[in-house]
């Protein structure tokens, strides 16, 4: 086990020398100084966070790293910059515990995959309920939607965080869906599928990357063929039903600047879109809570994913 993480380092009052500290390289960039002088910027993370190293004063730039690569590091943390000077950064080469580095969900992986099987055990049409236990009983899959998370960074970043997410989009719409009179069986093998594409996407191991497919095409057009190539496989499936579960996956995000291929046309898509979208930024909200209430400020930095600034009073227990 690691003996220091970042939200370690971030609690630190001032200035503090870091010897040896154990992270992951989250991204790497080479600068020019105001000097003219070339210097090393690296994102380094853990499973608590993300902080800025910076190697000045170095005769050659280390070109050896690559993300995801596990460093040993030294160095001088500013409190002034909250980031870390750098003097020393090597490569590890020791044995490495991936819960030191990535987060994991709080609540328990085996309850939700339960969940989402006997959730699938409601749905009434039999193609689609033999497409999704086609999917998720399958060895690998279900081996690897376990274990996956949601997203980079953004939101559910951690081990499970797919899982999660899925099973609250497929809660939400359960809601919704009965309220509005949608067709429950569409509205929640939409939400099932709707991101898993991201099993294509992202790549896991000491860090949360992009693959070369999911950088070139995105989860929502490798969701759509994946699950277009599953349904080709079941004799006698609805096109009806293809046209539009392939529509909830690709109008999921809603808009075309978010990263929709198409606005939602139906009322299922809708649905989805709009638990998607409040499962994503309620989490969000959660991670930033939860990161201010250590802190000493009720009002956080502006996040760009949520366009705005997270409130987290800070409350004072009254004497009994």
């Amino acid at each position: 086990m690691k003996s220091l993480y970042v939200a370690d380092i971030r609690q630190f009052l001032g200035d503090r020398p870091i010897s040896e500290g154990l992270f992951a390289v989250g991204g790497m960039e080479i600068r020019i100084a105001a000097t003219g002088a070339p210097f090393l910027s690296l994102t380094l993370t853990d499973r608590t966070g993300t902080i800025q190293a910076l190697l000045f004063d170095c005769d050659s730039i280390p070109t050896e790293y690559k993300i995801g690569d596990p460093v040993l590091v030294g160095g001088t943390f500013s409190r002034r910059y909250n980031n870390i000077n750098l003097q020393q950064v090597t490569k590890y080469s020791g044995s490495l515990d991936r819960d030191d580095f990535i987060a994991t969900s709080c609540r328990d992986i085996d309850e939700m995959w339960v969940g989402l099987l006997q959730t699938i055990g409601s749905i009434k049409s039999s193609q689609l309920k033999d497409l999704l236990l086609g999917i998720f009983l399958d060895e690998d899959i279900e081996k690897k939607f376990k274990i996956w998370p949601a997203a980079q960074e953004v939101h559910h970043p951690y081990i499970g965080g797919l899982l999660e997410h899925t099973l609250t989009v497929a809660r939400l719409c359960e809601q919704s869906g009965q309220l509005y009179k949608a067709n429950m069986d569409l509205l929640l093998t939409g939400a099932f599928l709707h991101d898993i594409g991201k099993l294509q996407e992202l790549d896991c191991d000491l860090t949360i990357t992009y693959t070369d497919i999911g950088g070139l095409l995105r989860h929502s057009v490798l969701g759509c063929f994946f699950v277009r190539d599953c349904i080709s496989g079941i004799k006698d499936f609805p096109e009806l039903f293809r046209d539009c579960l392939l529509h909830i996956i690709a109008s999921h995000h809603g808009k075309s600047e978010s990263g929709a291929m198409v606005e939602p046309m139906t009322l299922e898509a809708f649905l989805v879109y709009i638990a998607d979208d409040t499962d994503a930024k309620a989490n969000r909200y959660r991670t930033l809570i939860d990161q201010q209430t250590a802190s000493e400020q009720n009002i956080g930095a502006r996040d760009y994913f949520l366009g705005t600034r997270v409130y987290a009073p800070k409350v004072v227990e009254e004497d009994q």
